[in-house]
């Protein structure tokens, strides 16, 4: 029964409208995020636009999930450690740091 609950807190407070039939809060939150590493990551921006890759396809499920699918475990309990404790304005920065840490890949890519 508990598992249920935190599982309605997460779909409520920290994903809302993430899993509605549009799913427009995680089209706000992937549009956020791709302003964000614009403006903060610009070269990693530029070379995404220019592989056509876009922040949407990359970050999607990140916010969908809260990264259970693509952080090693002791990054994902860290993460989820942060989500927990100081609340959904933690996903942002969250994602920026994944997308950092990706960052010199993606600038290597041909």
């Amino acid at each position: 029964e508990e598992a249920f609950w935190v599982l309605v807190l997460v779909v409520r407070d920290f994903l809302p409208e993430h899993f509605s039939e549009a799913m427009i809060g995680n089209h706000v939150d992937c549009h956020v995020l791709r302003v964000l590493c614009e403006h903060r990551l610009p070269s990693l921006a530029s070379r995404l636009h220019e592989l056509d890759i876009s922040i949407q396809l990359l970050s999607a499920r990140w916010f969908l999930c809260l990264w259970a699918s693509v952080l090693p475990q002791p990054a994902l309990l860290r993460a989820w450690d942060c989500l927990f404790t100081l609340g959904p304005c933690t996903a942002m920065p969250l994602a920026l740091a994944c997308l950092h840490v990706v960052e010199i890949s993606v600038l290597a890519a041909t």
